[in-house]
């Protein structure tokens, strides 16, 4: 049934209330991020950060090395023709939907908020203005999901949260705002520092924007959740698709709670970032010391040329540092070990290898904990994909009609299409989302386990070429493998008929400066291969070139008649160009080309 907006405002501090602890969560790891850190030394001053942030380093990190981009297939419901032919090319609308929403950027942002956060939220809705579904990305930190009451159910209801300024607002919005706020007397008007709470609700029937204001002289702001805000409803727009159009990816966790990759590690480096910064300090204290003074007769000077005078009883020195432990580094090097160990991020990835030389077993060993957690994301991101797809055809049937055009590059081969999402569109084809030999590994290992397999004759050439990140149009560039193997050879006959004398002395020097002016190389070969050869065969055959006379009615290249008793026709003599090239030649057993000298 349809939302009581009345409710709205006590839904959305009641959801908040629901999620605090995820909230508190999201808040540390942000916290963390901006180096925002409550770390104390022991007189309760605040250190600086002086470590490196391991936490936002290893986030960058496994967020790009999860970024490859996966393949879409989609399995008919059936086996005749045309079934096979639609899924053919929904394989294509569904790549043309990835490269339109840049799902190449959206992947590695999308790792990154899993990594930190737990989940990543996506959005799939129509675009009225480019006539295609648009997969958004939305922030995890002002996402309040609810699923539905089975285990396992997808979200039914969603609701998100989030401040803008009063000026970002469109003027139509500003205007429905206005216009409620001036019929109550406790509300002051906005400014331009004035922030909007806007809260989206979505669900299987509706989509509502409202903005929510409290009872109180500050204006336009967030309310606490004890204190119920009044939602100014702005837009309510039908859900035509009968799904909630919200689609959640969630790190797997034993309680089910949304806990991010590094959650249990921040501690670790507030420790490292405390210690670090004692340890500065330390420093600091032996280069830099205090200078202590005793029976000083009148200031202490300073800079060069000054001198100081004490009294009888005067001395002077500077204070010693504190005594540094032992052990302080192998305490540091315990800190790293955990925050890796902890962030199932391997020391490897940052080059942090304690051996000088590090076999390929050891590198393979300690990156493999990474790989685990590359391919756990590809999963998630695999079925979060699948349903985000699954929606934008749905969206695409719905809300749009006629003959449209679709591009992109599906198994790294371009390709552009038409097609009608009434006709060309069947729910009932299964979309899979595929990574192939890629799962669980970053490009450039893919890259090599493809190129391995294919060396072991697993998987054939075209796989690897269509699984080769960067390579955007595999026929074509088998097309011009193919002319280069063409091409040699045309090369090597020219060289090899030049060395063999078949080819005139002079027509290397024509060659060459042909070459350098640009002409095709093929060109030169029909040039002095084909086209000599086939005058050498068409005189071979042809009476008026010399050869023996043809019957009337004898077709030309025919083969000449026998003579009048029955013996073979004598054959014509070989022209000038035959000549030259049997010179040098071995004429056989008993035979001499050339001079024949008599006794």
């Amino acid at each position: 049934m349809p939302l009581d907006t009345d409710r709205l405002g006590a839904m959305y501090s009641a959801w908040r209330a629901r999620h605090s602890d995820r909230d508190t969560r999201m808040d540390v790891i942000d916290k963390v991020v901006r180096g925002d850190f409550d770390v104390f030394d022991p007189d309760e001053e605040s250190v600086d950060s002086r470590s490196p942030n391991l936490i936002q380093v290893a986030l960058e990190d496994t967020a790009e090395a999860a970024s490859l981009v996966p393949t879409v297939r989609v399995q008919p419901d059936g086996a005749s023709k045309d079934a096979k032919a639609t899924a053919h090319k929904m394989e294509r609308i569904a790549t043309g939907y990835m490269d339109a929403n840049s799902v190449d950027l959206l992947i590695p942002r999308s790792v990154m908020d899993k990594a930190a956060y737990g989940l990543s939220v996506w959005t799939v809705s129509p675009d009225f203005d480019q006539k295609i579904p648009i997969i958004e990305r939305r922030d995890p930190r002002q996402c309040y999901p609810e699923p539905g009451f089975k285990p396992g159910d997808e979200v039914r209801r969603c609701m998100f949260a989030r401040e803008v300024y009063w000026t970002q607002l469109p003027a139509d919005y500003q205007q429905m705002i206005a216009d409620y706020i001036g019929q109550r007397t406790d509300v002051q008007n906005p400014d331009e520092n004035t922030k909007v709470v806007l809260v989206e609700y979505y669900d299987d029937e509706e989509y509502v924007l409202s903005a929510l204001y409290q009872h109180s002289t500050s204006g336009i702001q967030r309310g606490a959740a004890s204190d119920i805000p009044m939602p100014v409803v702005l837009e309510r727009i039908p859900n035509e698709l009968g799904v909630c159009p919200v689609v959640i990816g969630s790190r797997i966790s034993l309680d089910g709670e949304m806990r991010g990759q590094f959650d249990q590690v921040v501690g670790l480096l507030e420790a490292h970032i405390r210690l670090m910064g004692l340890i500065l300090d330390y420093s600091d204290q032996a280069v830099y010391s205090d200078i202590w003074v005793r029976d000083l007769i009148g200031e202490m000077p300073y800079g060069g040329g000054s001198f100081i005078e004490l009294g009888p009883q005067g001395a002077i020195g500077r204070v010693p540092p504190a005594v540094s432990s032992f052990n302080i580094q192998a305490d540091m090097q315990n800190l790293l070990e955990g925050i890796h160990l902890g962030g199932r991020w391997p020391k490897a990835r940052p080059g942090e290898v304690d051996q000088s030389i590090a076999s390929a077993k050891f590198i393979e060993a300690s990156a493999g904990m990474m790989n685990t957690a590359i391919r756990t994301y590809h999963q998630i991101l695999q079925r979060q994909l699948e349903r985000a797809l699954r929606l934008a055809f749905l969206v695409d049937k719905k809300y749009f009609s006629g003959s449209k055009t679709t591009a992109g590059i599906l198994r790294n081969q371009n390709f552009i299409d038409e097609y009608n999402p009434k006709t060309d569109i069947n729910p009932d084809h299964r979309l899979r989302v595929e990574y192939g030999l890629g799962l669980g590994r970053d490009p450039a290992q893919s890259a090599v386990l493809h190129i391995q397999y294919s060396q072991a004759e697993f998987v054939s050439k075209e796989f690897v070429q269509e699984n080769i990140d960067g390579l955007t149009d595999v026929g074509r560039e088998r097309s011009r493998l193919d002319t280069e193997k063409f091409r040699a050879m045309a090369l090597s006959k020219l060289l090899q008929g030049l060395e063999a004398g078949m080819i005139p002395e002079e027509a290397l020097i024509e060659i060459a400066r042909a070459r350098e002016n640009g002409e095709d190389l093929f060109d030169l070969y029909e040039k002095w291969v084909i086209k000599p050869k086939q005058e050498l065969e068409q005189s071979l055959l042809d009476p008026g070139l010399g050869g023996p006379p043809l019957a009337p009615g004898t077709p030309p290249g025919a083969a000449p008649p026998p003579g009048p008793d029955g013996t073979p026709p004598v054959p014509a003599a070989p022209g000038g160009a035959d000549l030259l090239a049997r010179l040098g030649v071995d004429a056989g057993p008993g035979g001499m080309l050339g001079t024949q000298v008599e006794s």
